[in-house]
């Protein structure tokens, strides 16, 4: 493998759909309201958010390194567990690694640095503790119960508060209510992510959430989180009369049949793998019908009636068609 591949396979790229979604459900909500968009400031917020999930992927694998934890994994989920695996692989070495993480961090300034001096010092405060919880997330997962909570507040909330305050110079309650299922569903790829980490994490030291409560506790919460996430879309569809959200309950079927296969088979890591593309798949799909839902405000017959139910059926479909081959795949 060439240095520049292993470059690009450090970075797990796969994973930015996790910043990218808020900044568009900020960006359509804009839009969908008839504020007034800049163009500009939204290409510097998706550059510097994308920028600051780059270099925590990053610093993440080197520390994971140097805990011991990516070292002594051996059921890790290729892609979605147990890190990149370039440094283990002798790809790069760890400095070179730390490096490239320093890179992506400076990027991700230059960008907050120009958004601070035109929308204020909100936005520093903001880069701040994006770019202190990106270095220290490692040493948060080892020493509290939050780590996994603080990913999923730094993806789902802040991002869109922070991308909708450049433009409008404040926040939006109705937002944050829209943005909760995306802390939601980033917390869920997390917590399903340590399943096949377990041991590796338990050995080392690594004291996430599954290695405090256990697999079995854990996959229990993986399956409460998702049911109530299914339950308070289906509340703001009703309660912000969004009814193309409603879509969410074709997923609920094929959601019940795994969440019992989850609990039954949570000790047995190999068969429970698919849940990682799994869960990154149905992020995505639940990501698209909520940015289409929130287009639906626009009222454009063709966009509402043709155009955005198709896309939402497509969503559904492909996490149906992702459940099956990867459940293939890993069984």
């Amino acid at each position: 493998m060439n240095r520049v591949k292993a470059y690009v396979i450090e970075t797990r790229f796969p994973f930015l759909i996790v910043s990218v979604f808020p900044v568009l459900l900020a960006t359509f909500y804009i839009i969908s309201k008839s504020i007034s968009l800049n163009i500009t400031d939204t290409l510097l917020v998706l550059a510097g958010v994308v920028c600051l999930h780059l270099g925590t992927n990053i610093i993440n694998d080197y520390f994971d390194f140097k805990n011991g934890t990516d070292i002594v994994n051996k059921q890790y989920v290729p892609g979605f567990s147990g890190g990149s695996r370039i440094i283990q692989e002798n790809l790069l070495a760890p400095n070179e690694v730390l490096w490239f993480s320093i890179f992506f961090f400076s990027l991700a300034s230059i960008a907050g640095v120009y958004l601070t001096l035109k929308s204020g010092y909100v936005v520093l405060a903001l880069g701040i503790f994006a770019i202190i919880s990106g270095v220290l997330y490692s040493y948060f997962a080892n020493s509290f119960y939050f780590g996994e909570v603080l990913v999923g507040v730094c993806f789902g909330i802040l991002i869109p508060q922070g991308a909708y305050f450049v433009q409008t110079g404040a926040c939006s309650a109705d937002l944050l209510l829209l943005s909760m299922p995306f802390f939601a569903l980033t917390f869920l790829i997390h917590l399903i992510n340590e399943f096949p980490d377990y041991s590796a994490d338990k050995q080392s030291g690594k004291k996430t959430l599954t290695v405090r409560i256990g697999p079995r506790v854990s996959a229990l919460v993986y399956v409460i989180t998702l049911f109530a996430l299914y339950g308070y879309i289906v509340f703001i569809s009703v309660n912000k009369a969004m009814p193309y959200l409603l879509l969410v309950i074709l997923l609920m079927p094929l959601s019940l049949k795994k969440a019992h296969f989850l609990i039954k088979r949570s000790d047995n890591f190999r068969a429970i793998a698919y849940f990682s593309p799994m869960t990154v798949a149905l992020y995505a799909s639940i990501s698209v019908i909520i940015l289409c839902g929130v287009l639906w405000e626009l009222k454009m017959h063709l966009l509402n009636y043709f155009i955005l139910p198709i896309i939402g059926l497509l969503m559904v479909f492909m996490v149906y068609r992702n459940w099956y081959n990867n459940g293939q795949k890993y069984s």
